[in-house]
């Protein structure tokens, strides 16, 4: 599932079927939400067949604040076409009562939270969020959101649940009132980023920490060849995990840091749990430590307003 509406469309490449005359693609090549102005329901799908491990990732703008009457579902997986009906499979739900994304699972026509998102999350207007599920072979489910002033992604929830694992379909369904029937903008359905290193941190003169913004590779993170700093100081000699939510890495280093000198530290090769690869992403940072002052330093511990 691969569709940003570069194309102008959404009827080829890949063809999207059901309430097709309630959308349309903008000339910002988005998909919209333009139906008439009446309190109902309006769902696309398409035909998925998954691999063992599968990740979803998409884009939502609502110009509103989603709420129990107006809200956006994505359905992961489906045993029917027609997002609306009685189905089985797993879908995320953006807003609801507690505006939240979370993950539920469907059977026919009962819908069980299963990840219960932060509550609040979406409680905004209007609301920009990047949405990423991601489903383990073993039947483990992670979630994933980052809104628009956001840098990385901020885990939602993860569980374990097989209950469905075939799926012909996914989709979505905009649940909507007459005065919101085309304020849904939707883009980049399926267009998985490589991770990103995040919120570099000087630990001493011969460590570094920095953050992921997705599920790692562990043997991928650890390898001390996907790291080098330049300025003499080369591959590190030992590469650590430290935390898993979020992913933050401790990189030491034999040669140290010099005061006051700027460095890039160049990571490329880690990758995630599906494949997608860093490829030379560089973090610059200056080594400046706080130090004990020396006769005649000037040391400022306070501005007063």
């Amino acid at each position: 599932m691969n569709d940003n509406f570069s194309d102008g469309n959404f009827t080829a490449n890949p063809a999207w079927s059901g309430n097709t005359a309630e959308f349309e693609v903008t000339s910002a090549n988005q998909l919209r939400l333009n139906a008439p102005a009446l309190t109902d329901e309006s769902h696309l799908s398409l035909a998925l067949t998954l691999s063992t491990t599968s990740e979803w990732e998409f884009y939502v703008n609502l110009d509103f604040n989603p709420s129990g009457s107006n809200l956006f579902d994505f359905h992961l997986m489906s045993d029917s076409s027609n997002m609306e009906s009685d189905h089985n499979g797993y879908f995320i739900r953006m807003g609801g009562a507690d505006d939240e994304i979370s993950l539920y699972r469907k059977s026919g026509s009962s819908e069980t939270k299963i990840i219960d998102g932060a509550d609040d999350r979406v409680n905004l207007d209007p609301v920009s969020v990047w949405i990423k599920v991601i489903r383990f072979n073993n039947g483990g489910w992670k979630i994933y959101s980052r809104l628009e002033n956001e840098t990385s992604f901020a885990l939602e929830g993860s569980i374990n649940d097989q209950t469905f694992t075939a799926s012909n379909y996914s989709g979505l369904v905009c649940d909507y009132t007459s005065t919101r029937s085309n304020l849904f903008w939707f883009d980049d359905f399926g267009y998985n980023q490589p991770p990103k290193a995040t919120e570099l941190n000087i630990v001493d003169a011969n460590t570094l920490t920095f953050k992921f913004d997705g599920d790692l590779l562990g043997s991928s993170a650890i390898s001390t060849t996907n790291y080098s700093v330049n300025g003499g100081i080369g591959a590190p000699s030992s590469a650590g995990i430290v935390s898993n939510n979020p992913p933050t890495i401790e990189l030491t280093f034999t040669n140290a840091f010099t005061l006051a000198n700027g460095y890039d530290l160049t990571i490329n090769g880690v990758s995630d749990t599906l494949g997608n690869s860093v490829s030379n992403q560089v973090l610059s940072f200056e080594y400046l430590p706080f130090a004990t002052p020396d006769f005649r330093d000037i040391v400022i511990n306070e501005i007063m307003a």
